[in-house]
């Protein structure tokens, strides 16, 4: 099995110390999907443990530090973008979800703005290109954030996919081995097949 690194939620345990959340939902999705999930976070980034993983999940759920400022989403922040500049550098496929993908794209300056009707929903979003993947010109996946990503003009990533609010869904640059998804690929989606097939050309 290739193995992937993970990015996670982080919190306090009952002594203060900084615990990373395992994803039930993620780890059955990569397993099944024949990848090991290796979750990590650490004030040290141990290159040498991290050089042995395929590719990088930046995972959902919270928000980042632009959006809700705490010592633990300004950690993780800035571990992420560590993370992401070294498997950049190492041309290692990153995927960042929901939460993952803000965080990329507001470094290139996107704005990130509160949306409605985008949490616990499934919704169309529409692709402005089509390829061998993904042939139709739109797919119903899950929704589960309270912001969006907006900016039709990044230079550096070809924009696949908005919702009819205009909001970014789904971004790909082929450079960096980069993969950004708003929706949940790990959870149901109405369109999981195409979705799976997305994920697995990403990390063929």
């Amino acid at each position: 099995m290739k193995k992937i690194l993970v990015s996670s939620n982080l919190h306090y345990d009952n002594h203060m110390n900084i615990n990373i959340d395992v994803k039930k939902d993620l780890n059955s999705y990569l397993i099944i999907n024949n990848y090991l999930p290796i979750y990590y976070y650490s004030n040290k980034i141990d290159y040498k443990l991290i050089s042995k993983c395929k590719a990088l999940i930046l995972s959902g759920s919270g928000n980042i530090n632009q959006l809700e400022k705490n010592k633990l989403n300004l950690f993780r922040d800035n571990f992420e973008l560590k993370l992401f500049k070294y498997f950049k550098k190492k041309k290692k496929p990153i995927i960042a979800i929901c939460r993952g993908f803000q965080l990329i794209l507001s470094k290139e300056k996107a704005k990130i703005v509160k949306v409605k009707n985008h949490v616990r929903k499934n919704h169309q979003i529409y692709f402005n290109k089509l390829e061998k993947t993904f042939t139709k010109k739109k797919m119903l996946v899950n929704s589960y954030h309270n912001y969006g990503i907006k900016n039709i003009n990044l230079k550096n990533y070809d924009i696949f996919a908005q919702s009819s609010d205009r909001c970014i869904e789904l971004a790909y640059n082929k450079k960096h081995k980069f993969l950004g998804l708003m929706f949940h690929p790990e959870r149901y989606n109405p369109s999981q097949i195409v979705i799976n097939k997305i994920i697995k050309k990403f990390l063929k």
